[in-house]
């Protein structure tokens, strides 16, 4: 079809478009800055009937005269991966839109391969199709419009590199919020009683660095590959997508620890600071301290009260308590059931030293929910459920203005009681809290996608990848999953066989996309074999009995249903491939009481409902059309709550969300900073509010749009 409207009507539609993937993707890098650029040039020459393209030359003219370059300098090898990565993050993105009273997505086309390995070749471009949306929201074919093209004329310039001099101070452009990583500190000796040390020191630091207003920290999970590897200094930043490094060396020396550290300017390798510390074993905590202090001094030299308080921030004075959190936080992040079992051993032990420490529960709460939900068997699932929920609560009782604490409580809602609702509030929290919590945002978008809003779930799950620039696999997972969901079928085989490729925890969703693509072979084989925690086998059974009962494998289909039901843990996904498993073998009745049990116990997801092809039997029934008016209004009531709102603007109230919206914090802006003049992040302390009332307890959900269910036979 051609592109609807007017010329003025499509170029607003494309300005609003590369308004919302800027917003959705990091700020100054090459990529995005190229993004810009052909955005401005499709929304100008977007009359053109064919395709002009750009070579490298043009293109890096272009970028060193665009505002947002900010005339930093070029590292060719990054600027090599600007198509790779442009062109990856283009075929994920899509806009809807209204033009002349009717919603369209509009879907866009970047640069080539070819553009990276061919340096005479001009495949770098922008193309856009649209597609109408149905009124219903119902599943529609892609109709594939008229390409219009777009050509930048760039007249010739020269390159301006700038190269500042190996003296500069440590000061970045204003306008522009800089990114810090920690490495792990290596350690000096064979003691592998202190191996800890190495990740836990640089991942206490992260966590007291996350509260400098002007500096993004890079997660935990960013830097674990860089434990005990030596490299150039300059590469290792430039792939965490970092300004600053921070490194160093920890020498036992009898029941005295050494230790060195520095940090270091990427960009031009220059050391900005160093120190040497000799300190006694059990003073852990005091080497924290200075190393943090210095390090923020260094990159936001004028501190107020109110920040400095939050870096100093001690959260136990108990040297052995300290030590079995670092011990935790290190076997946690490994992600196996052994290093989570550990986890929760040295957190036990670190309350048993000092019960207030209320970060220490925070983290017993997140091992124990990721027990729960990945490792535990059928018979252990209520007690590391009663365990997380314990302990979160106490972490939130103890230390209400903690962000870990509602990080915490948002595993708990998230893996256990499947409260999305409550998982939006809790994330919510910790955001405006501290917004570089990648576990945090990675909740908000697995909530936003069972509760339907893909393009929430979508922006939460980027934002988590810019925090973590490595392409976290929960981030992924949830991208693949909502391309599934938006009938994006070869893109969500795509993004879930990355996933199951980095992981031994596979996803049935990978199965679905499979047969919605049309693979219904790799469909089949991928789901029979899964393995892992109770809820994965039972989720992979049922979406295995619903992809045989569309391909005439009845018999087979309802016996693996039937043992679904008689030996597995049955959750919201269970519940709702056994409502396909059943619309298939046109069982109307028992299909509707297995979804209305899906929607009622976590997963009211409208838009899948209204476009899962697998319920194509369903569509005719009564029955159904009335469930999914019922899911239609209470998913535009969530997407008026949560949609277009911060969660700074949610919990601070409109005034101060319009301070967040531009950058700035709620208070007085009087505070220097050598990195940025603008705090990014805002905070319920910094806010001078009081942290929103949370329930005291947490309950078992009850969405208000599902009727209560009767009991059901399996024979009905």
């Amino acid at each position: 079809m051609d592109l609807p409207g007017t010329p003025a009507e499509l170029a607003a539609v494309i300005a609003r478009a590369e308004e919302r993937y800027v917003r959705t993707h990091r700020q100054g890098s090459m990529a995005t800055v190229s993004a810009m650029i052909l955005f401005d040039a499709l929304r100008r020459d977007r009359a053109e009937s064919s395709r002009k393209a750009f070579s490298r030359q043009q293109l890096r003219d272009a970028m060193a005269a665009h505002p947002a370059w900010e005339r930093k300098a070029f590292e060719e090898s990054s600027f090599n991966t600007v198509p790779e990565d442009l062109g990856e993050q283009l075929a994920q993105f899509a806009h809807d839109d209204s033009v002349g009273g009717r919603r369209y997505r509009f879907r866009f086309r970047g640069p080539t391969r070819k553009f990276r390995n061919d340096k005479t070749s001009t495949e770098l471009f922008l193309e856009i199709d649209a597609e109408r949306l149905e009124p219903a929201a119902l599943p529609v074919r892609r109709r594939v419009g008229v390409v219009v093209a777009a050509l930048l004329a760039v007249t010739a310039a020269i390159l301006i590199i700038v190269f500042r001099p190996r003296h500069a101070p440590p000061v970045a452009p204003a306008s522009r919020v800089s990114t810090l990583a920690v490495l792990p500190f290596r350690l000096i000796g064979n003691d592998d009683q202190l191996r800890f040390l190495g990740t836990g020191i640089a991942d206490a630091m992260i966590t007291r660095l996350s509260n400098l207003d002007a500096v993004r920290v890079r997660p935990t999970t960013t830097i674990l590959r860089y434990e005990n590897r030596e490299g150039d200094l300059q590469k290792i930043g430039h792939e965490l997508a970092a300004d600053y490094l921070v490194f160093g060396t920890l020498q036992p020396a009898g029941d005295r620890l050494r230790a060195g550290a520095q940090l270091v300017r990427v960009e031009d390798g220059v050391a900005i600071w160093g120190q040497n510390f000799d300190v006694a074993r059990a003073d852990l905590l005091s080497l924290e301290d200075n190393i943090a202090d210095r390090v923020a001094t260094a990159l936001q030299p004028r501190l107020t009260a109110e920040q400095h308080a939050r870096l100093t921030r001690r959260f136990t004075s108990n040297p052995l308590a300290y030590e079995h959190y670092l011990r935790g936080r290190a076997s946690m992040l490994l992600l196996t059931r052994k290093g989570t079992e550990e986890a929760v051993r040295e957190f036990e032990a670190a309350i048993d030293s000092d019960p207030s420490y209320a970060l220490a529960r925070a983290g017993l709460a997140n091992a124990a929910a990721q027990m729960r939900i990945r490792f535990a068997a059928r018979n252990e699932i209520g007690t590391w459920a009663a365990r997380a929920r314990q302990q979160a609560e106490e972490a939130a009782r103890q230390a209400p203005d903690l962000a870990e604490t509602h990080e915490a409580l948002a595993a708990v809602y998230r893996y256990d009681e499947f409260d999305w609702e409550k998982v939006m509030d809790e994330t919510a929290r910790a955001i405006a809290i501290n917004p570089d919590l990648e576990l945090a945002h990675d909740y908000r978008a697995a909530a936003a996608l069972h509760l339907g809003l893909l393009p929430l779930a979508e922006r939460e799950a980027r934002e988590a990848m810019q925090i973590n620039p490595q392409r976290p696999v929960e981030s992924i997972r949830i991208l693949g999953v909502c391309a599934l969901f938006e009938g994006r079928y070869e893109d969500a085989v795509t993004l879930l066989r990355e996933v199951a490729a980095r992981t031994d925890i596979a996803d049935y969703h990978l199965g679905l996309a499979f047969y919605d693509a049309g693979d219904t072979a790799n469909a089949k084989q991928l789901l029979r074999p899964l393995t892992g925690g109770e809820f994965r086998n039972a989720r992979a059974a049922a979406a295995l009995a619903s992809i045989l009962a569309a391909t005439n494998r009845r018999a087979e289909a309802e016996q693996i249903a039937a043992r679904v039901v008689r030996q597995s843990s049955i959750d919201h996904h269970v519940a709702y491939s056994l409502g396909v498993t059943y619309g298939q073998l046109h069982n109307a009745p028992q299909a509707l009481r297995w979804l209305e049990q899906a929607i009622r116990t976590g997963f009211p997801c409208y838009p899948w409902f209204a476009r899962d092809p697998l319920l194509q039997p369903l569509r005719a029934d009564r029955g159904f059309a009335a469930l999914l008016d019922r899911l239609s209004a209470q998913h535009d009531a969530w997407g008026r709550r949560y949609e277009g709102r911060s969660p700074q603007a949610y919990f601070l109230g409109d005034a101060a969300g319009a301070f967040v919206s531009a950058g700035l914090s709620p208070r007085s802006m009087s505070s220097g900073s050598a990195i940025g003049s603008r705090p990014r992040k805002a905070r319920y302390i910094a806010a001078g509010s009081r942290l929103p009332p949370r329930e005291s307890t947490i309950s078992r959900k009850r969405w208000p749009f599902a009727r209560d269910m009767p009991p059901f036979s399996l024979n009905q």
